[in-house]
């Protein structure tokens, strides 16, 4: 089965949809993003049975929705809490290309001088990691925040939720930012395609 979006009366659906009844189109030709395993998927003059499909906004409110309530907090959390699922990702990715930044201050050597002896290494890899630092106030921040409301039984505001995903964006900005500064950094031998930083960078991006 897939979810599948559609417009019902001027509102967004989710619908479910049986993998007999979808078309699936190979067509993810995105840059370091292959191991998704992400497709096009498409469907016509499908039938959808009640129950089989309820309007976004109430799929994504934390109170609104018409399915069973539980009494456990983790059950009203907003579904764009997810949201800072993809950041956070992407975030021990730039902590484990910082630590790596780290050894090769020491290591890389050219013209025999070592890159921790170079000012713009340095900064650039100062930068990355105080990048990293404020990445994580700011995502523990967010994600105590999204908590918080839930434990309160009252769901997230639109302006609680646009400020979520502002965060999740400027998390996902900065982090690429970060990373790409490290691979800079270390010369010509940080574009190599097999150089561990420079595909972290790229899978960030």
């Amino acid at each position: 089965y897939a979810l599948v979006p559609a417009i019902v009366d001027n509102s967004a659906y989710w619908f479910i949809i049986a993998r007999k009844d979808l078309q699936i189109s190979d067509d993810w030709e995105m840059a370091s993003m292959v191991a998704t395993g992400s497709v096009t998927i498409a469907t016509t003059n499908t039938f959808v049975p009640d129950g089989w499909g309820i309007e976004i906004t109430k799929l994504m409110s934390a109170t609104g929705h018409s399915g069973t309530f539980h009494t456990e907090d983790i059950y009203r959390q907003s579904f764009s809490v997810l949201a800072m699922a993809v950041p956070s990702i992407s975030l021990g990715a730039l902590d484990a290309a910082v630590e790596l930044g780290r050894e090769r201050l020491r290591t890389s050597k050219p013209f025999g001088i070592s890159r921790i002896e170079r000012v713009p290494s340095r900064i650039r890899w100062v930068r990355a990691y105080e990048a990293a630092r404020l990445a994580r106030l700011v995502r523990d921040a967010t994600t105590e925040d999204a908590i918080q409301h839930a434990q309160s039984g009252h769901p997230l505001t639109l302006v609680d939720e646009a400020r979520m995903g502002l965060h999740g964006i400027s998390l996902m900005q900065g982090i690429k930012d970060a990373a790409r500064l490290l691979v800079d950094g270390f010369g010509t031998s940080g574009y190599r395609s097999d150089d561990q930083i420079r595909r972290i960078s790229s899978d960030v991006a």
